[in-house]
């Protein structure tokens, strides 16, 4: 029993050490101005994924050490570690298929003009796939940004709006976001 305590803390702990450095980077990606060359950013941004690398592969070594002394304490620990592995790649590869997002870091960002000309020219091509809506690939995340709050700029107002108009008590507010509304309506037609 002890055992199981110390290294489900063990795991635990990595894993919160893990997700810190992660949140990290996400809040860096919004608070930060980039500064220094393309290549020093990118350096710099792949320390975080060596370390998140090197940490899989020890909870993963720990696992395969504990299998044969108690598989309790493998099976807990491994379940664990599958947990921040999947919560890792999500949160890291989700911005790629949802633009908007907000867990955005800075090196898979660079990762997008390859994840566009893939779907544009090779997906379609070797699997029969059809293309994505536009006609050439988004050759940045800012563009796909970009391009998504304009495709979706009503929306995200009337929702806003309808935001506000539900959460305010005041007579006041609540008839000038139902002006707001209407008029962001007739704007649009």
């Amino acid at each position: 029993m002890r055992e199981l305590a110390v290294f489900t803390s063990l795991s635990l702990s990595l894993s919160t050490a893990s997700i810190a450095v992660h949140t990290k980077q996400w809040i860096y990606h919004y608070v930060s101005v980039p500064s220094g060359t393309p290549r020093d950013r990118i350096i710099i941004g792949l320390l975080p994924v060596l370390m998140h690398g090197s940490l899989g592969l020890f909870l993963l070594g720990l696992v395969v050490y504990l299998v044969p002394l108690r598989i309790e304490i493998a099976s807990t620990v491994g379940a664990m570690s599958l947990l921040t592995i999947f919560a890792y790649l999500t949160t890291t590869f989700l911005p790629r298929f949802y633009v908007q997002c907000p867990y955005k870091m800075p090196l898979p960002a660079y990762a997008y003009p390859f994840y566009s000309q893939f779907c544009h020219m090779i997906l379609p091509k070797f699997f029969h796939v059809p293309a994505p809506p536009s006609s050439t690939p988004i050759l940045s995340m800012k563009d796909a940004e970009a391009l998504a709050v304009n495709d979706n700029t009503y929306t995200t107002d009337a929702r806003a709006l309808a935001w506000l108009y539900s959460m305010s008590s005041n007579p006041v507010l609540r008839s000038i976001s139902i002006q707001s509304i209407s008029r962001l309506c007739a704007r649009k037609e």
